[in-house]
């Protein structure tokens, strides 16, 4: 079954982020990524199953986050 998600809204922009879902978590599984958008890269992985952000740090700008 589908569910939606209600969507975090993160003010930051350029983010470095560690997320994880239920599942992943028992086996210690994390995504590491980058977004310019966090709330718009989050909802992607959300189609599947819930995932929860661990942690994420905004850079100065895109060139930063790229490093």
């Amino acid at each position: 079954m589908v569910k939606k998600q209600a969507r975090v809204d993160y003010e930051e922009n350029n983010v470095i982020y560690i997320l994880t879902s239920p599942e992943n978590k028992n086996n210690r599984v994390y995504i590491v990524g980058k977004a310019q958008n966090l709330k718009n890269r989050v909802s992607t992985y959300n189609k599947t199953c819930e995932h929860e952000v661990i942690y994420f740090k905004q850079c100065k700008d895109e060139a930063t986050m790229n490093i």
